[in-house]
């Protein structure tokens, strides 16, 4: 798939401050990976954006790589990691989730908030061979996604719809249902954990699916 307008609308709207997550809390952002994790576990975290998880996740004292397409969001967050002193715990890295540029099971956890509801089905396989190749035996994969229970989104309307596929100003969106996620996990990961999380973005109440798995 051709995601060019995809990254260009990112890329402006991490530099004008105008993407989604900058300004959202998720009422339990990654409690229930941290609480699995031993001390000073490596941590993936996939389109990490401008950084709000692998910069917790680094004050928190786990080792993190960020994984990032665009490459000034990368260097202005590498600046960041130098102002706080984090270049022991914390890098970012510019790079493609189709083809993560790192060394086979090098990671006890993967974390991706946001990523995998941008990909289109025919690519959740290649997906998920990379996060399976980077992950370690038993290590986790945190996933924070888009739920088809999600009333409105942009004057759309997911849980009506019988398709959970949606795009808005050249980005592609996916809503999932469990069901959905399973299918695609289940051969490689035990599921941990689920739950949703209704969080307030752009004027509507949007639903997420959380979910922890393990690897087998």
């Amino acid at each position: 798939m051709d995601y060019s307008e995809q990254k260009k609308f990112f890329k402006t709207a991490y530099a004008t401050g105008s993407d989604s997550w900058t300004n959202t809390t998720l009422p339990t952002f990654g409690s229930e990976l941290t609480a699995k994790l031993a001390e000073n576990a490596m941590v993936l975290d996939l389109g990490s954006g401008r950084g709000r998880f692998p910069f917790e996740l680094a004050h928190e004292g786990f080792k993190v790589i960020g994984l990032e397409y665009i490459k000034d969001v990368v260097d202005k967050n590498n600046k960041e990691v130098k102002n706080f002193k984090l270049e022991s715990k914390l890098r970012f890295i510019e790079g493609d989730v189709f083809d993560i540029p790192l060394t086979d099971e090098s990671f006890d956890a993967v974390a991706d908030i946001g990523l995998l509801q941008h990909i289109h089905p025919e690519e959740w396989t290649d997906y998920r061979a990379e996060v399976v190749r980077i992950l370690k035996s038993g290590g986790y994969y945190f996933l924070i996604t888009l739920s088809k229970g999600t009333p409105t989104f942009f004057n759309w309307h997911p849980k009506r719809e019988r398709s959970g596929d949606f795009d808005r100003d050249g980005v592609y969106y996916h809503f999932f249902t469990n069901e959905e996620l399973t299918l695609l996990f289940e051969n490689d990961f035990e599921t941990i954990s689920e739950h949703t999380e209704k969080v307030d973005m752009h004027g509507d109440t949007v639903v997420f699916l959380v979910t922890l798995l393990r690897k087998k």
